[in-house]
């Protein structure tokens, strides 16, 4: 398992094999202030998507972000 750090939260990926691509997205996610103070947990098939990674999943309460329904 890894852990990327970014401004406002953290990611836990459950695989230690993730493409390049993958870990900026993650990391550009976590550097949003709307993921401040939720669960941020990447799933072992990841891979870079067009919106986010694809295997995010993330607990967000009161928010809508379409743009990160990902897509292969």
């Amino acid at each position: 398992m890894l852990k990327v750090n970014g401004t406002f939260n953290e990611a836990k990926i459950f695989t230690d094999n993730v493409e390049q691509g993958a870990i900026g997205q993650i990391i550009e996610l976590c550097n949003q202030e709307f993921v401040k103070n939720s669960k941020i947990r990447i799933m072992p098939d990841t891979h870079a998507g067009k919106g986010c990674t694809i295997g995010t999943t993330m607990t967000i309460q009161d928010k809508i972000v379409p743009n990160l329904v990902g897509v292969n």
